[in-house]
């Protein structure tokens, strides 16, 4: 009992003084310890750049510093390697920028015991950045090679648009996005299907599919093939004297099938044909039985069939213009004398 106050007491009597004392004796240790401790420079310290990669793309997100440290005297060289810095891309950005920053202490997340960070050297930052943008562009397949002479092929993607997300300054140059080559050689001669890998036009953009499956169609064009065009409206061909003309203009479609190269008929557009009823000999009004026939028919290719042949019209003649009668022809009729 008589230990426990003498503890009392011997922190009791004199507090205020012993407080002072205390604290003397730590300023006078910073003191030398102040004067103790040395500065020691550290070279390319990496700093990190955190940020969203959902949202931003920085093509450097690290930057090297020096800096100078407060050490301990023991302590007269230190690695890079013990120093970590970090700073934050604010998620506020809505447009591409640079981002600019003042290093701090409170940026330095690691550090050795003791050690103190008077200095960052460069202390400012400028960070570039660019934000994520999503665009859909069409597939184009890439070809290699080439078939045999006289065929022919047409590859289509499937699907042949893709989304595609990337920085905003890459994708809005983007016009469309192409696939891995797709080989061809002499021996191909039927059409087949096959998957091909859609190739990204920069590391930093994706592509979503990242496959398509491409369809191809081979096709001789040295071989002779039918084709059927339906649905057309036939025109007429009328007689250039004997002033006649149609009762009625027919109300019955043509459909031709035409015979020729592949090649040649798939240039053919249906829209171009020009099927008409030749009436070009009547020589007086009447019935007629007309014959359709087809004009303006590219090179090498022939008519097949033409359905319906021919055509019931009727041709009928225009009527005369009356004559207006000049000053000069006495046969013409006095006027009417007016009436009272």
């Amino acid at each position: 009992m008589a230990s426990i106050h003498r503890h009392h007491r011997f922190f009791i009597r004199d507090f205020w003084r012993k407080l002072v004392a205390l604290g003397l004796a730590l300023l006078v240790w910073k003191l030398v310890d102040v004067q103790l401790r040395s500065v020691v420079p550290v070279q390319q310290v990496r700093v990190k750049v955190k940020y969203d990669t959902r949202k931003f793309y920085l093509k450097e997100d690290s930057f090297l510093v020096d800096l100078e440290a407060s050490t301990p005297s023991k302590m007269t060289q230190l690695a890079p390697e013990l120093f970590q810095i970090e700073v934050a891309l604010p998620t506020t950005y809505e447009h591409s920028g640079i981002y600019y920053l003042k290093l701090r202490n409170r940026h330095l997340v690691k550090k050795p015991l003791r050690v103190n960070i008077k200095t960052f050297q460069p202390n400012n930052l400028a960070i570039p950045f660019d934000v994520i943008e999503q665009e859909k562009l069409k597939v184009h397949v890439n070809t290699q090679g080439k078939v045999k002479s006289g065929f022919e092929l047409s590859a289509t993607a499937q699907p042949d648009i893709v989304r595609v997300l990337g920085p905003s300054q890459v994708v809005r140059n983007l016009r469309e996005i192409s696939t891995e080559s797709l080989q061809l050689n002499p021996d191909i001669t039927k059409s087949f299907s096959v998957p091909l890998d859609l190739l990204p036009p920069h590391p930093a953009v994706r592509v979503l599919p990242s496959q398509v499956t491409v369809n191809v169609v081979v096709e001789n064009t040295l071989r002779t093939v039918s084709q059927s065009f339906t649905s057309l409206s036939p025109g007429v061909m009328l007689p250039l004297k004997n002033n006649l003309r149609l009762a009625a203009l027919p109300e019955q479609l043509i459909s031709i099938r035409l015979r020729g190269l592949s090649r040649s008929l798939n240039d053919i557009d249906g829209k171009q044909l020009r099927p008409f009823l030749d009436l070009s000999n009547a020589t007086q009004p009447g019935k007629y039985q007309a014959e359709v026939r087809i004009s303006s028919l590219p090179l090498g290719i022939e008519t097949e069939e033409i359905t319906p042949a021919s055509i019931d019209v009727e041709l009928v003649p225009i009527p005369d213009l009356p004559t207006t009668p000049t000053a000069g022809d006495k046969t013409a009729p006095p006027p009417a004398p007016n009436k009272p």
